[in-house]
C-alpha cells in the first residue's frame, strides 16, 4: 500500500507540473488578457493536483487546507472569466 501511495504522489505532482507549464500560456499582451485552451487545461490540472496531494486532509474537513481550496478555486474562476470576458469585448 506505501508503495502505491508514492506512485500517487508522482501522478499528482506530474499533473501539477504539467498544469504548471500549461498556465504559462496564459500571457498579457498589447494590454490584453490573452489565453488559449492550454491555459484553462493547466488550471484545471493544477487545481486536481494540489486536491490530489491534500486529498486526506479535505477528508478529515481541515479547515486551512479547505479554505485554501477555495481560494485557489476563486482564483481560477477569477482567471477564467477574466477570458471570457475579454473574448466577448474583444
Amino acid at each position: 500500500m506505501e508503495k502505491f501511495l508514492k506512485h500517487r504522489q508522482w501522478l499528482w505532482a506530474a499533473l501539477g507540473a504539467v498544469g504548471i507549464f500549461l498556465i504559462s500560456s496564459f500571457s498579457i499582451r498589447h494590454q490584453h488578457f490573452v489565453s488559449d485552451l492550454g491555459g484553462f487545461l493547466g488550471c484545471v490540472l493544477l487545481v486536481g493536483a494540489y486536491l490530489g496531494f491534500n486529498w486526506t486532509k479535505i477528508k478529515s474537513h481541515d479547515r486551512k487546507t479547505i479554505a485554501s481550496v477555495r481560494l485557489i478555486l476563486v482564483l481560477v474562476i477569477v482567471l477564467i472569466g477574466l477570458e471570457v470576458v475579454q473574448s466577448l469585448l474583444g
